[in-house]
C-alpha cells in the first residue's frame, strides 16, 4: 500500500520524472585542453595539464563522456579547431558537448576597439592572429547541432566571454552556458589546491556531488548547480591565499524554460552531502547519515546497496562513539543487505561489545532474517544467542526470533537438548512465535513428537 509520504514524494518528483523521460539519450562529447608549456615570453604553468587530465578522467569514468584530451604541444590551434569542426558534422540535436580549457588567457582590443578575450593555444606567439578568440569558440559552438553545450575556461581574463550578448532571433532550442575562472580584468591562480588550480579543484569537488543542490534525489548535477557551487567556493578559497578571484558563469544562449546541460553519473555513487556527514567529526552528523543509509530507496541498485552497507559496516566496526555504532547496527538491519550479516553476528556474539550494541545487533539480525538468503543462518545465530546472560540481549534475541516463522523448528530442536536454565528462554521465544504465527506450518512440526510435560509448559508459556 502506498503511504501518504510516498504519495507526496511521487507528486513532487513527477514533473522531474516526466522531464527525464522526455529528454532523449544522446551522446556526450568533451574536448579537454591543458597547456603548461609555452614558448617564451609566455610563462610556463604548473598545473594546467594536471587540471585537464583530472577533468578528462572524471568526465570519461564517472559521466560517460567521449573525451578528446589535448595537452601541451598537441593542443595547438589547428588541433582544437579540427575537433570543433568535426563535431559540427558529427553531433546530433540530442547530444551534449563540453569544452574545457586550462592554460593562458588574455584580452586585446579588436579592430572596433572593443575588448576581446582570447585563449592561448600551445603554438601561441606574440601575434594575436595565433590566438583563439573566445568569440570564435562561441561561434563554433553555436554552429553545432548539439542542443546542450557548456564552456569552461580556467584561464586569466576570461570574463570577456560574457561580452557576447545573445543575439535577437538566436536558437532557442540550444542551451549554451559558460563558466570561467575570473572576471575580464582578473589574472587567476594556476595552483592553490595541491596539484590543481582552486577553480578546477572546485569543479572536481562539484562533480563529486558537492554541487548537487538536493532539489532532486538522482545525483544529477546541472550546469547551473555547478556554476552556483564554483562561484560560492572559489572566492573564499582564493582569499585564504591572499588573492581575489571571482568566477563568472551563466547562459550565452537559450531560454529559461529549456532543460539544462547535465552531468549524469553512469556508475553508482553515494551523494556527497551524505558522505560529508558520514566522515564528519560530529557524532550527531554521523548518526544522521547512518540513519539515512539505512533507508532503501526504490531506485537503489545492487551497487548502491553494497556501498551503503560498506559505509555502515565501517561505522559499526570503527567508530569510537557507541551511539554511532548502535545506529549503524540498526541501519544495517533496515537496509536489508546480506553484506551486513557477518558483522552483525560478530557484534552480537562478542561478550566485550556491551549490552546496547549487542542488543541492537540482535534486533538487526531479526530484520535481516526477513531476507531468504539470510534466514537460516540468522536464526541459528539468534538461537545460540539465547545462551546470553544479558537481559537486554536476551530480550532482543527473543523478539527477533518471534519474527521468523522458520526458527520454530530450530527452537524445538534446541529445546530437546537444553538444560533447565536455558529452557525458559527457549520457551519464551516459542511463545512469541505462537502468538504471532499460531497456525503457520513453517513454524510447527507434528506436536506428537514432543514430551507432554514440555507441551504443557509451552502452552502455559
Amino acid at each position: 500500500m502506498e503511504t501518504p509520504m510516498v504519495r507526496d514524494a511521487r507528486r513532487r518528483l513527477a514533473p522531474h520524472i516526466a522531464e527525464d523521460m522526455q529528454r532523449p539519450a544522446g551522446k556526450r562529447y568533451a574536448l579537454v585542453v591543458g597547456i603548461d608549456e609555452y614558448a617564451p615570453p609566455l610563462r610556463t604553468l604548473s598545473n594546467a595539464v594536471k587540471d585537464a587530465t583530472a577533468i578528462a578522467a572524471k568526465l570519461r569514468g564517472e559521466f560517460g563522456f567521449e573525451v578528446t584530451l589535448l595537452t601541451n604541444r598537441d593542443a595547438h590551434a589547428q588541433a582544437i579547431r579540427a575537433v570543433l569542426e568535426r563535431w559540427r558534422e558529427e553531433t546530433a540535436p540530442e547530444d551534449s558537448v563540453l569544452i574545457f580549457f586550462a592554460g593562458h588567457g588574455t584580452n586585446h582590443p579588436d579592430p572596433q576597439r572593443r575588448q576581446e578575450g582570447y585563449l592561448l593555444p600551445a603554438d601561441a606567439t606574440e601575434d594575436p592572429a595565433s590566438w583563439l578568440a573566445e568569440s570564435e569558440l562561441i561561434r563554433r559552438a553555436k554552429a553545432m547541432p548539439a542542443r546542450w553545450i557548456f564552456l569552461i575556461f580556467d584561464a586569466c581574463y576570461t570574463g570577456t566571454t560574457f561580452r557576447h550578448d545573445i543575439p535577437a532571433g538566436a536558437r532557442d532550442d540550444q542551451v549554451l552556458k559558460a563558466l570561467v575562472a575570473g572576471t575580464e580584468d582578473q589574472p587567476v591562480l594556476d595552483g592553490g589546491a595541491g596539484d590543481h588550480s582552486i577553480f578546477t579543484r572546485a569543479i572536481l569537488d562539484g562533480l563529486d556531488g558537492w554541487a548537487d543542490s538536493g532539489q532532486r534525489p538522482d545525483d544529477v548535477i546541472s550546469a547551473d548547480e555547478l556554476i552556483v557551487y564554483v562561484q560560492s567556493e572559489v572566492p573564499w578559497r582564493s582569499r585564504l591565499r591572499g588573492y581575489e578571484q571571482t568566477p563568472v558563469g551563466g547562459p550565452l544562449q537559450g531560454t529559461r524554460t529549456a532543460q539544462d546541460f547535465e552531468f549524469r553519473p553512469v556508475k553508482p555513487r553515494l551523494p556527497a552531502p551524505l558522505l560529508r556527514n558520514l566522515y564528519s567529526p560530529s557524532p550527531e552528523n554521523r548518526i544522521a547519515a547512518a540513519r539515512q543509509l539505512g533507508i532503501r530507496a526504490p531506485g537503489d541498485s545492487k551497487e548502491v546497496i553494497h556501498k551503503k552497507a560498506a559505509e555502515l559496516i565501517r561505522l559499526l566496526d570503527q567508530d569510537p562513539v557507541l551511539e554511532v555504532r548502535v545506529t549503524a547496527a540498526e541501519a544495517l538491519g533496515t537496509l536489508g543487505a546480506p553484506d551486513g550479516f557477518r558483522p552483525l553476528a560478530d557484534r552480537m556474539q562478542a561478550e566485550g561489545e556491551g549490552s546496547q550494541l549487542r542488543a541492537a545487533a540482535a534486533a538487526a539480525l531479526g530484520d535481516l532474517a526477513q531476507i531468504p538468503a539470510c534466514r537460516e543462518e540468522a536464526s541459528r545465530v539468534l538461537v545460540n544467542g539465547l545462551l546470553a546472560d544479558d537481559a537486554a540481549v536476551l530480550e532482543a534475541v527473543k523478539e527477533s526470533l518471534g519474527r521468523i516463522p522458520e526458527s520454530g523448528s530450530q527452537l524445538l530442536a534446541a529445546l530437546r537438548d537444553a538444560g533447565a536454565a536455558n529452557r525458559r528462554q527457549i520457551l519464551d521465544a516459542l511463545a512469541r512465535l505462537a502468538d504471532r504465527y499460531p497456525d503457520d506450518p513453517r513454524t510447527w512440526p507434528p506436536l506428537e513428537a514432543l514430551d507432554a510435560r514440555l507441551l504443557r509448559r509451552f502452552y502455559l508459556a
